[in-house]
């Protein structure tokens, strides 16, 4: 055979191949974020920039673990603080209470396995549940009537696509969620939960996961599509992947003797923006905000954007991708709603809202209007590193 025929088939191959196709666009794309990523460090270093999350030495690999990465670095080294740090007035401090285990304690596995550093291994890391998530996006669109190839392509060109190969816990968490998702549709109720489980011990979100598992119980139970068992089993996996979401403040309150010590150690993150009279009452984070900052017109414009936003959802959920991802997008969008304080890391937190992307609605139908979305996307990338990971947090 002549390598200009071993070279067309494995083309074809590839082209044909959702796996393949996906792991190509995320392989560019790593690429293209890691040169973003290099260029501001280098611009920044050249010109005695400060940078916002101070490292020292002050070296790319140190660049790459800022913000959040600082948090998994101590867990990883040191494990979580006990008792609770606590500032001049007494109120508890931010501090890795804030952060959910699972992320730190496998860089920590590898850095004691290889001897390497976490600087080296978290994004390591980051990089390989990018690609597994990737992967599990195509297949889930597949599920459904979605455009695999677009979504992936959305995914990895979206502004803040960076997070999926610096210290953050986003590409494991999203890796574990399509999981549980594609496990779903699947029917493989055992499977959604353990990858639930895990979620849950990853970053905070997976009790959507939990939702959605009712909600598509629900939807087969009316079309009559599901025998009992299966109903069981689901409900056992929606239930613990339930009890592990809220496991966390209960597992700080026995470690450190203090049973407020999660819901303190969040606000304490919240006080800059709230004040010292940060709290916490679900549904209203979004409402309290708007009123420090904006008064009565405030609650106004949340008002407008949430009723925007849940005409959006109602499309989607008429939409024509896998009903998991409807039921999940739904869910996690409500989560936000409810616990989230709206600030810049919320572009950051709607990742896991990517099977969304699926969508066919979302793809040009021309080559030139698909061009010129991914290279506005990419641009956008560029002040997104320059602003949310060297002037400030994502």
């Amino acid at each position: 055979m002549r390598p200009n025929d071993v070279l067309r088939r494995a083309r074809t191959a590839i082209a044909g191949s959702d796996a393949a196709s996906a792991l190509l666009v995320y392989l560019a794309s790593r690429v293209y974020t890691t040169a973003v990523l290099a260029g501001v460090f280098a611009l920044a270093t050249a010109n005695g920039w400060t940078f916002a999350s101070h490292r020292d030495p002050q070296s790319f690999a140190n660049f790459l673990w800022s913000w959040d990465g600082s948090a998994y670095r101590s867990i990883a080294r040191h494990g979580y603080p006990v008792p609770l740090p606590h500032d001049a007035e007494g109120r508890v401090s931010s501090n890795p209470w804030a952060f959910l285990p699972l992320y730190p304690a496998l860089v920590a596995a590898l850095m004691r396995v290889t001897g390497l550093g976490f600087a080296v291994l978290a994004p390591a890391v980051s990089v390989v549940a990018g690609a597994i998530a990737v992967v599990l996006l195509a297949r889930l669109a597949r599920r459904g009537d979605g455009s695999p190839r677009w979504a992936v392509v959305l995914l990895c060109a979206a502004p803040l696509t960076f997070v999926l190969q610096v210290a953050y816990a986003e590409s494991l968490f999203l890796a574990l969620a399509l999981g549980a998702l594609v496990a779903l549709h699947d029917r493989r109720y055992a499977l959604v939960g353990v990858l639930g489980v895990a979620a849950a011990a990853t970053r905070p979100g997976a009790l959507a996961l939990a939702l959605a598992v009712a909600i598509v119980v629900v939807v087969r139970v009316r079309a009559r599509d599901i025998r009992a068992g299966e109903v069981a089993r689901a409900a056992i996996s929606a239930t613990a992947i339930g009890l592990a979401g809220l496991a966390w403040p209960v597992i700080a309150a026995v470690v450190t003797g203090d049973r407020n010590a999660y819901l303190a150690t969040e606000t304490a993150f919240w006080r800059p923006l709230l004040g010292d009279d940060a709290g916490f009452l679900p549904l209203t984070p979004w409402f309290v905000l708007a009123y420090r900052y904006l008064g009565v017109g405030g609650i106004a414009l949340v008002a407008v954007v949430l009723l925007a936003a849940g005409a959006v959802l109602v499309a989607l959920a008429r939409g024509r991708i896998a009903l998991a991802s409807r039921a999940f997008v739904v869910s996690y969008a409500l989560y936000l709603v409810a616990v989230f304080l709206p600030q810049q890391s919320t572009v950051r937190l709607l990742l896991p809202m990517a099977p969304a992307l699926a969508d066919r609605r979302l793809r040009p139908g021309t080559a030139r209007g698909r061009v010129a979305v991914v290279v506005a996307l990419c641009a956008l990338q560029i002040p997104a590193v320059a602003a949310l990971w060297f002037g400030s947090f994502p």
